[in-house]
């Protein structure tokens, strides 16, 4: 039989994954939901929800983080911190090529008719 710890530490991390077990929860429940508004929203004439629209695409096909400006700043990206260079679009092929979290080169490539033409 397996017993845990019952120390602060202990119930903090328990506490934390029951967090990240709900929220999973909450993403599954609602995920088709956010995928039928990312279809609508890519043909949006409203340039920040298309936009919006086309990161959630890039995130769905390529499971690749958000990332955030401090990192970016560090030489680290997340896919709302890409840069021309990091992004080649040959036909209907996306191309990703860049220094992610903790220094981690990233290479992906993806095809959407779409997201091609936006970019």
């Amino acid at each position: 039989m397996f017993f845990k710890k019952s120390t602060p530490e202990a119930k903090a991390t328990e506490q934390r994954w029951e967090k990240k077990r709900n929220n999973i929860g909450v993403l599954h429940a609602n995920i088709d939901r956010l995928k039928r508004r990312v279809r609508v929203d890519l043909d949006s004439t409203n340039e920040r929800e298309m936009l919006t629209a086309c990161i959630v695409r890039i995130i769905l096909k390529t499971s690749e983080r958000v990332g955030n400006t401090d990192s970016a700043v560090a030489g680290h990206f997340g896919v709302t911190q890409f840069r021309k260079k990091h992004i080649t679009v040959t036909g209907n092929t996306i191309e990703l090529s860049y220094i992610g979290k903790s220094g981690v080169e990233h290479e992906k490539s993806f095809s959407d008719a779409k997201i091609a033409h936006i970019l």
